[in-house]
């Protein structure tokens, strides 16, 4: 049967907590609803935390990661299945600057 070579992509989620944290703040990064088309957990995570730090490739779903500077990060993540197929989520990571007021 032809259509049973192609198989499904993975699926890519990346969630972060807390959810204002200052800098030097720990940030948890969660890609845990990631899976592969057979709804398996993938075998590789590649976060790049947007921060111009090294990317951090790790076989388990959840990194921590500081921040220096109050701003907006464009965070991603990359999902290796065990075919070797890929796919990516993202996601903004503020970080608020403890001595400054929201308006």
């Amino acid at each position: 049967d032809p259509n049973k070579q192609d198989p499904t992509l993975p699926y890519a989620a990346v969630s972060s907590t807390p959810k204002d944290p200052k800098p030097r703040d720990p940030v948890k990064f969660d890609a845990s609803k990631s899976h592969d088309g057979d709804k398996q957990p993938v075998v590789k995570y590649v976060f790049d935390f947007g921060d111009g730090t090294p990317k951090v490739t790790s076989p388990k779903p959840v990194v921590y990661h500081p921040y220096d500077k109050a701003k907006s990060y464009p965070v991603s993540v990359v999902v290796t299945d065990k075919r070797g197929m890929t796919a990516e989520a993202s996601l903004t990571q503020r970080i608020i600057d403890p001595n400054k007021q929201d308006p």
